[in-house]
């Protein structure tokens, strides 16, 4: 039997750094001290490492994301600065060096100044998302998921959930087309955060096995593997497919939440 576990399932499993990203400035009007409570909830739901934890926020993250403003990019220019979002200190810090070196390069007569943001609204659509995934209300996972897409397609945390879905209701060409978009696309997160690339790479080995694509897949998983080279996963799966090509039958899926992925063997 082989597993698949919601992305948000995973992320809890550990310490998530998502909960250390670097606070926002100081309000300084209403809008702003909304934002602030806005990302605070966020802050506390992702920090919590507690499943049972975010599904009772669920309504004061559908109440955060009502105010999801129509437009909010990982990174965009605003007001003369380089906005980065970032849920992680790491990917985030690196992922504004690479945007200021860009700037630089691009206008070398002026100065590049690179804000980074805590992701306050993208992180919300993905813990709706998640929460949805663990009620296994797969509808109401796209829904949410999709939103947080059109806002932010190259977002690799959404784009890996995603993907989960599309895999636990078996549409596998479709999960694979929203892996290689991302990869096509090679966003700045694809390079500054490696361990969201680890994840992509091996979502998507997974579902070219599904699809008898083998060699890519086997591709895929050492790709990952170079990033974290003591992945269990990635190493099971390999092993899978040295299994197929001897012959073995194709084992079957099973889809788990995060309560049940935790509980001990």
């Amino acid at each position: 039997m082989r597993i698949v576990v919601p992305l948000a399932a995973l992320l809890l499993a550990v310490a998530s750094p998502l909960a250390h990203a670097a606070p926002a400035p100081q309000a300084a009007s209403a809008a702003d001290a909304r934002a602030e409570k806005d990302r605070a909830i966020v802050q506390k739901a992702m920090g919590s490492n507690d499943l049972k934890t975010i599904r009772k926020m669920v309504p004061q993250l559908e109440d955060v994301a009502s105010r999801t403003p129509a437009a909010y990019p990982l990174i965009e220019e605003k007001d003369g600065a380089f906005v980065v979002r970032s849920g992680s200190l790491g990917p985030g810090l690196l992922a504004s060096l690479s945007t200021g070196v860009a700037a630089s390069k691009a206008r070398p007569d002026q100065s590049a100044r690179v804000d980074m943001q805590f992701n306050t609204y993208g992180l919300a659509l993905f813990l709706l998302g998640s929460a949805a995934v663990e009620a296994r209300d797969f509808d109401r996972a796209n829904a949410w998921l999709d939103k947080g897409l059109a806002l932010q397609p190259d977002n690799l945390m959404l784009v890996t959930e995603k993907g989960m879905v599309l895999t636990a209701q078996r549409r596998f060409p479709d999960a694979l087309a929203l892996y290689d978009a991302t990869f096509e696309k090679a966003g700045v997160f694809l390079t500054s955060d490696q361990q969201g690339k680890a994840r992509l790479l091996r979502s998507r080995g997974f579902a070219l096995i599904e699809l008898g694509r083998l060699d890519e897949a086997e591709a895929d998983y050492k790709a990952s593997l170079e990033i974290e080279p003591n992945h269990g996963g990635a190493k099971h799966e390999l092993g899978y497919i040295a299994q197929l090509r001897a012959g073995a039958q194709a084992t079957g899926l099973q889809i788990m939440n995060g309560e049940e992925a935790m509980k001990p063997k």
